[in-house]
């Protein structure tokens, strides 16, 4: 029997540690070094709208010029450099350059937007962590955006409420590499 400490957890602890080491020291992403928050002066003049941008150290916060205006809901997604790929406000789809995804309009779209939000997506869907980014693994510009729409049914109580989880698939290479909303507010849950 070789020396040592066969079969024991201690073993499978020191190679774990050693390997999250390992490669944390050779591979790290930065798909959240970009959040982006607020409403753009032409909305609501003298508010500014804010990017927290970790890719400079120092981190400081900066003003963010254009693109979509958020109330509370958001999401983004950087490469693996930290640079901006997509986000989204709960009712659109946008890439780095702050141009909508073509198709990416009409998110969480329904009777609640039509009626009691009343079209208007200037501050962005309401609602608060209802919205989530995530890579596809099996397509490496593809992302699903995870969100839930408020429905609304009049005459009913309670008259609004989230029934369901939907997705929406992004693939970035689309479109001549702008990017293309593939499927949208599907009902996975």
């Amino acid at each position: 029997m070789p020396s040592g400490i066969p079969n024991s957890p201690m073993k499978y602890f020191i190679i774990i540690i050693f390997s999250l080491v390992l490669l944390d020291n050779t591979y790290s992403q930065k798909e959240d070094y970009i959040w982006l928050f607020g409403q753009d002066q032409l909305i609501e003049p003298g508010v500014q709208a804010t990017k927290f941008d970790f890719n400079s150290d120092p981190f400081e916060p900066m003003v963010r010029n254009g693109g979509l205006s958020f109330d509370m809901n958001n999401a983004s997604i950087c490469d693996e450099q930290g640079n901006l790929l997509v986000y989204s406000n709960g009712c659109a789809i946008a890439n780095g350059n702050n141009d909508i995804i073509a198709n990416g309009d009409s998110i969480n779209y329904g009777a609640f937007f039509q009626q009691l939000w009343l079209d208007d997506c200037d501050l962005g869907y309401p609602g608060q962590q209802d919205i989530l980014m995530l890579t596809d693994p099996g397509n490496e510009h593809g992302y699903y955006l995870i969100h839930k729409t408020i429905e609304y049914i009049p005459n009913q109580d309670p008259a609004t409420f989230i029934d369901f989880l939907k997705y929406s698939y992004i693939d970035l290479e689309q479109n001549g590499g702008a990017g293309l909303v593939l499927e949208k507010n599907v009902v996975f849950h």
